[in-house]
């Protein structure tokens, strides 16, 4: 394994010198056969596939509004469904945000995938499956992982047969889900039909059943088993960074409420108090800009990046480094180097400042990584962190579940970092 935690050597290396290189996936074959049915979906994927399976998913979200107004509307609709429920949790007083948030998130990502949000009959269902996939991340963090993955046979000794089976368990709750969305999409369907898609879903099937038509040489790319593993890492990178980047927002803004103040204060002086903040007021909110870049770099979601490996042998900085072996751009290391961010363990939203107040962008800011395997949705991840956040903190004030007793901002360790569990209060402003 070889880690690169300097920028210049990512910057250089990842983007510039050898990007094609650089994009392979590390995969733990024999375990992706039983939990992905193979090698599949667009994260643990490489090569011809996965530059195919992310051209097709970054045209569908583009097609669907993605960098344009028409995501901004989705996702200020999610926005005011949120409003609307931290105003009855006023009425009660107590106000589970982590819950609320995931919900806000995880209806714009599905209404994107499968055509629906979550409200009403659907929302256990959400309940479900967020605990779930809770559940299978903590599962994937105990001690006994590295060793299970490294040695697939591992899973007949009784106690990491117990270990697999549970991991197993949580995994298929997840692509039940999945399936059954495709399925219902099927049932549905005209392929016949010239009008745009209605969803992601509808637009893969499409192009699946084109492809298959024509018996294209991009036929094997589009199948079942590949589709629901798409739809498994676009939902769940869809939910789970965004959602706990903005439940760390919370946590760091009680814990800091001079920031609080002065952010409230600037979305007073630009928003009018009946309006929704938009992103036509980015530019005139730099305080609230460099709030959200502090927030994501100490909140700093990968305790370990994802995995790359080498496609060809390389050369690092004088050292050959072999075809397939495994390569890591530690992005932590780079987010709290104090070259960069002076004082890094410290909760500062001025450095992203300059001296005329103005938004001070870092090239060295990277929360979605770098290169060909950087985050496919940052677009809507940017779009998700400033109109929920904005809104939120326009609308209402937020305090301690109770007075004086702050939430921690420990993390919890997993496949992403965890906050500790905390709920709050809300008042409205206006």
């Amino acid at each position: 394994m070889v880690i690169v935690g300097d920028y210049k050597l990512m910057n250089n290396y990842f983007v510039k010198e050898y990007p094609e290189a650089l994009s392979g996936r590390n995969q733990f074959v024999e375990h992706l056969k039983v939990i992905r049915g193979g090698i599949n979906g667009i994260i643990e994927v490489d090569g011809d596939l996965w530059k195919e399976q992310r051209r097709f998913a970054l045209q569908v979200l583009r097609d669907f509004g993605l960098g344009k107004n028409v995501m901004e509307e989705k996702v200020l609709d999610e926005v005011s469904a949120l409003l609307k429920n931290l105003a009855e949790d006023e009425k009660t007083g107590i106000c589970d945000i982590i819950g609320r948030i995931d919900v806000c998130v995880g209806s714009v990502i599905n209404n994107l995938l499968f055509g629906y949000r979550f409200e009403g009959s659907h929302l256990q269902e959400f309940h479900n499956l967020k605990k779930n996939l809770q559940d299978f991340f903590v599962q994937v963090n105990k001690g006994p992982s590295l060793l299970y993955f490294s040695f697939y046979k591992l899973r007949y000794v009784p106690f990491f047969k117990d270990y697999a089976e549970k991991i197993y368990e949580l995994n298929k709750s997840i692509f039940d889900f999945l399936e059954n969305q495709i399925y219902n999409h099927e049932k549905s369907i005209n392929y016949e039909s010239e009008s745009f898609p209605t969803d992601f879903c509808e637009a893969y099937l499409k192009e699946m059943n084109h492809q298959q038509k024509i018996n294209g040489i991009k036929k094997d790319y589009y199948n079942f088993i590949q589709f629901k593993n798409v739809c498994f890492d676009l939902w769940i990178a869809g939910l789970e960074t965004t959602s706990t980047t903005l439940q760390f927002a919370m946590i760091y803004l009680l814990n800091f409420p001079q920031v609080l103040e002065k952010v409230q204060k600037e979305l007073d002086n630009v928003v009018e108090h009946d309006k929704m903040v938009t992103l036509n007021d980015r530019m005139k909110l730099p305080y609230l800009q460099a709030v959200i870049s502090e927030i994501q770099r100490m909140t700093n979601l990968l305790l370990f990046n994802v995995m790359h490996k080498t496609m060809k042998d390389v050369i690092i900085e004088g050292y050959k480094i072999d075809k397939g072996i495994m390569v890591i751009p530690q992005i932590s290391c780079v987010l709290y180097d104090e070259k960069i961010f002076p004082e890094p363990f410290s909760f500062k939203p001025d450095r992203f400042l300059d001296e005329e107040g103005n938004y001070k962008k870092y090239e060295e800011m990277i929360p979605f990584s770098l290169g060909k395997r950087s985050c496919l949705g940052e677009s809507l991840a940017k779009t998700e962190l400033f109109l929920i956040l904005g809104n939120v903190l326009k609308h209402f004030d937020i305090m301690p579940e109770k007075p004086g007793q702050l939430p921690s901002m420990e993390k919890r360790w997993g496949v992403t970092v965890q906050p500790e569990p905390f709920k709050i209060q809300v008042k409205k402003r206006f």
